[in-house]
């Protein structure tokens, strides 16, 4: 009778190890997709980031040089300048990310007036 009784607690049953391949399976699977989201929005805000900065410079140099070359032509830029008061402009730079949403930065320029 013991022989029997050790015979038949070893080891474990079919069932028992899928069961056990099966919840491995689905949390392995589980962390995947944690990390693909993660790694979406890691790409998402960086290009958010990145469009702050081009619409940014993109401001910068026309106000330094007035001049609107320069920018990046992978990213759609679109720099618009509308005449204000005397010797003042609003500029709106809008830069469209190639994942996101488009961005816009408006600043006033003025002259410095001599006198």
């Amino acid at each position: 009778m013991q022989i029997t009784q050790l015979r038949s607690q070893q080891g474990f049953s079919v069932i028992e190890a899928l069961f056990a391949t099966l919840l491995f399976s689905i949390t392995v699977l589980g962390l995947m997709r944690y990390h693909q989201t993660l790694m979406q929005q890691f790409y998402y805000r960086w290009y958010q980031q990145t469009a702050w900065l081009k619409a940014n410079d993109a401001l910068v140099l026309y106000v330094a040089s007035g001049d609107e070359s320069g920018r990046d032509e992978r990213w759609k830029t679109n720099l618009t300048v509308e005449h204000r008061e005397e010797g003042c402009q609003s500029i709106k730079a809008t830069v469209q990310p190639p994942i996101g949403k488009a961005v816009t930065l408006v600043r006033w320029w003025c002259r410095a007036s001599h006198g």
